[in-house]
């Protein structure tokens, strides 16, 4: 994701940003080989399984 114009102060907020991922002939995903597929997960959950970097170190989550 990337922004094209504009700015945002120091310790501001965007508000909330909402994505959308799909393919280009928008036919279905197939997920099950995906480490951070979760299909039990009711809606927006917690997920350990998500591993997220900053700078090279991991900070959250679990390698597949």
């Amino acid at each position: 994701m990337g922004f094209t114009s504009g700015s945002l102060a120091p310790n501001a907020s965007t508000g909330q940003l909402q994505l959308r991922l799909s393919k280009s002939d928008w036919s279905a995903l197939t997920e099950l080989d995906d480490h951070s597929y979760r299909p039990s997960a009711p809606g927006y959950a917690t997920n350990a399984r998500i591993t997220v970097y900053v700078d090279g170190i991991r900070v959250a989550g679990t390698e597949p």
